[in-house]
């Protein structure tokens, strides 16, 4: 459920952009959904309103402000700096793990080393093909682990985009039906920045195409397509000592193609 939809009797705006095969759904201006879905789409279709009883009861539901246009692409589609908590991502606290917004940051902590933890974006679905960039840095150095979660279907199966700033290490696994898998082994870049420094991931993912770069450069390109298609994003912090935390800054979310790698998708380099 979207924190965003107005109760009761209340007035909601709701906005429908179509583009391709690309479909973002708006409540109340704040986007809440992104699906890709090839049917049904051309010109000559129709667009109206519906009402909807979910209760079989007789209902009264007015609609007003009707509009229909040609829209682009937006560029980013969605990014949040994390200035706000009413931006949506989820917080609260268990014994070992702690989600919170802490001074225009989004913050993961975790008592216990040796552990992991993640958060899931506050947009329904996701695209097939689209580039993602997060800042991400410890505070005080701490030796733990950072990445972003991509395909996500369940708990079970998705991708992690994985770095160790420790050891400026990269790698990529995909967690299918609770067993990890390796999709790129651990290597090692200088691009990567240790300690406190903060780095910039990109992933861009155009179906089973996978490029992954830090702060501008292109680490890896790779192929897996086990899980594509419009599933959802999110964050993943690891840790190595008890205590440890990452903090999370300007969370960046196009939709390609209105963006992609500054190196091409196709014949990237790592570096």
């Amino acid at each position: 459920d979207s924190g965003r939809i107005h109760q009761g009797g209340a007035t909601n705006h709701l906005r429908v952009d179509r583009i391709g095969d690309n479909i973002h759904l708006y409540v109340n201006g704040y986007l809440v959904g992104v699906y890709g879905d090839s049917s049904l789409y051309g010109a000559g279709r129709d667009a109206g309103v519906r009402a909807y009883s979910d209760n079989g009861q007789a209902t009264d539901v007015r609609f007003d402000n009707f509009r229909a246009g040609v829209v682009a692409l937006a560029s980013p589609l969605y990014s949040d700096d994390f200035s706000s908590s009413a931006s949506g991502w989820y917080v609260g606290q268990q014994t070992e793990a702690r989600w919170r917004y802490r001074s225009g940051e989004y913050e993961m902590w975790l008592q216990s080393a040796g552990d992991w933890m993640a958060v899931i974006w506050p947009i329904g679905g996701g695209a097939g093909t689209y580039t993602v960039e997060v800042d991400m840095r410890h505070p005080s150095g701490d030796k733990s682990s950072y990445g972003l979660i991509f395909g996500f279907v369940d708990w079970d199966n998705f991708y992690i985009y994985f770095i160790d700033p420790n050891v400026q290490q990269y790698s990529v696994y995909r967690l299918q039906n609770g067993s990890w898998n390796t999709v790129i082994s651990p290597r090692t870049s200088s691009r990567i920045n240790k300690g406190s420094g903060s780095n910039r991931l990109e992933l861009a993912r155009n179906g089973s195409l996978l490029v992954i770069s830090v702060n501008g450069h292109v680490l890896h390109t790779d192929n897996d397509g086990v899980f594509v298609g419009s599933l959802p994003i999110g964050l993943l912090h690891a840790s190595a000592a008890n205590g440890d935390l990452t903090r999370y800054d300007n969370f960046t979310f196009w939709s390609l193609p209105a963006k992609i790698p500054s190196s091409p998708l196709l014949n990237a380099q790592a570096s």
